[in-house]
């Protein structure tokens, strides 16, 4: 990627009652080597902690437009890597999300001023019906564009929004009694799509209860003037 570049990479995992987010930052290391010059010698053998919490604060995360609280998971040792080009910081938050969660924002504010490559994903259990994403454009009920999982140049990939709805406790809860769901996560893309099948199937349904209902009427309605 060109050790000029920065790069974030975020991964946001949904299920009906958490989020999970695993980011993240390649940072050049001309850029880590100016931050440590302006530090004191003592402040320098905190640089890397103090560099996961900032990075963490960075990620702005609502839900139903209020704010959701996130909690920073130790990664251990792993959570910082370095090679001749780049530092490599790792972070993971985990929230828990308020009842009839069905919108979700997420704004990343970590070195805003700086050119970068961006690589986000949305990964949802099988409990939730996803209507919108920014990460791809809907035609005709088809999700179009899809830029899940691949690096672009793109500032809008600082942002992302999704729409969702979660399924009942105890509906989730009978279905994967019965075998109907395995507990899986998969992209928001195959969710969409999930959920579009899902309607059809529906209104299909509808269709043909309707056709039944309106023969049996008009059996009713002959039967009654013999």
């Amino acid at each position: 990627m060109g050790s000029k570049l920065f790069a974030h990479k975020l991964r946001l995992s949904l299920s009906e009652d958490t989020l999970t987010i695993d980011y993240m930052a390649e940072v050049p290391i001309r850029v880590i080597q100016k931050e440590l010059e302006a530090l004191e010698s003592q402040e320098k053998s905190l640089f890397s902690s103090h560099k996961i919490q900032e990075l963490g604060r960075a990620l702005h995360i609502s839900v139903n437009g209020k704010p959701l609280q996130m909690e920073s998971v130790d990664l251990g040792m792993g959570h910082v890597r370095e090679n001749p080009r780049f530092t490599v910081f790792e972070v993971r938050l985990e929230g828990t999300l308020p009842p009839n969660s069905t919108s979700l924002s997420l704004q990343n504010g970590a070195y805003p001023d700086h050119v970068a490559f961006f690589s986000t994903e949305v990964l949802v259990s099988e409990g939730i019906s996803v209507s919108e994403c920014s990460l791809f454009e809907i035609q005709e009920g088809k999700p179009l564009q899809d830029r899940s999982g691949r690096w672009w140049i793109e500032e809008s990939l600082r942002e992302l929004n999704l729409t969702f709805e979660a399924t009942d406790p105890g509906v989730l809860a009978l279905m994967r009694k019965l075998g109907g769901t395995k507990g899986a996560y998969e992209s928001a893309s195959s969710a969409y799509k999930r959920n579009a099948l899902r309607e059809v199937h529906s209104n299909e349904e509808n269709s043909r209860i309707f056709l039944l209902v309106l023969g049996l009427c008009i059996g009713l309605v002959f039967m009654m003037r013999r």
